[in-house]
């Protein structure tokens, strides 16, 4: 029948969905890699690049969660993917540093990379389903 929508149907056109969100994780994990394969135009002073590593792999962490679960409160399992990829992705980015001239890694970065995966991930989780706790109260129930 062609006006009925089969479950198969409905899957699909959900996974298009998905797919097109991937695309902003992945160019922000691909905008990290290249700009850190480049040696640093300038000298920062001590410490100042934490906040920069945290807010850049929380921005991905945030991505994968959009990417994975755009509405609703927040699955486990695109929970722990969403972390899992950012952190993962600040610690190899920290690996390759080692291997640019002109860069090094540190713990330290890693650990920014690491908290701000984190947090963003635990925010995201809290927001939502604070959002769904108050949307629930404020339904006004069928007669």
């Amino acid at each position: 029948m062609r006006g009925v929508r089969t479950p198969a149907r409905g899957v699909r056109a959900g996974m298009r969905g998905v797919r097109a969100r991937i695309l902003l994780p992945l160019a922000l994990m691909t905008a990290i890699a290249v700009l850190s394969h480049r040696a640093l135009p300038v000298d920062l002073p001590d410490q100042s690049d934490k906040l920069a590593h945290f807010a850049a792999f929380g921005a991905v962490a945030a991505a994968w969660v959009w990417a994975l679960a755009p509405r609703g409160p927040l699955p486990w399992r695109a929970a722990g993917f969403a972390f899992t990829a950012a952190a993962g992705w600040g610690v190899l980015d920290e690996v390759h540093q080692s291997f640019v001239p002109g860069r090094h890694a540190s713990l330290e970065d890693a650990a920014a990379d690491v908290s701000g995966a984190l947090t963003a991930v635990a925010a995201s989780a809290l927001w939502r389903t604070r959002r769904a706790r108050r949307a629930r109260r404020t339904r006004v129930p069928q007669a």
